[in-house]
């Protein structure tokens, strides 16, 4: 199965959930190396949503997973993004945290990108995490 728009779901770090090839799975998020959590995640496959990824949205503690994806921008943000690149095996090729407004972010070879409002009390993503997609049946139904 792959991710569509508007989908919800979550993934665990460790695993490669749905149809194995990680991003092209499912849907939701691992917070960093701690296998047991899970983030919310709402998935962008429309080319407007992935432009505008959170600009509009309010703080919550849900991330957003841009597919597909190698660069963004946080033109126009007034809240600070923790962002990850995932390449198309699920594996986290680059993790940012607290990025500020106004930056271009890109990295080669990426498939899609987790974004989520920073949060320095969460753990996020590192360099080499797997990640696991899973749609969460029932949730946002």
């Amino acid at each position: 199965m792959c991710a569509q728009e508007g989908e919800e779901g979550r993934a665990a770090s460790g695993s490669v959930g749905g149809d194995g090839r990680g991003v092209d799975a499912d849907c939701r998020v691992p917070s960093g190396c701690v296998s047991a959590n899970a983030v919310p995640l709402d998935v962008a496959t429309g080319f407007s949503r992935r432009v505008r990824g959170l600009l509009l949205a309010k703080p919550t503690g849900r991330a957003l997973l841009l597919l597909p994806c190698s660069d963004v921008h946080t033109v126009g943000m007034r809240h600070r993004l923790d962002i990850a690149f995932v390449d198309a095996e699920g594996v986290v090729m680059r993790s940012c945290r607290d990025v500020g407004p106004f930056r271009r972010l890109r990295e080669r070879g990426a498939a899609a990108v987790i974004e989520r409002f920073s949060s320095c009390a969460e753990p996020w993503f590192v360099e080499g995490d797997r990640i696991g997609l899973e749609r969460m049946k029932g949730e946002g139904s």
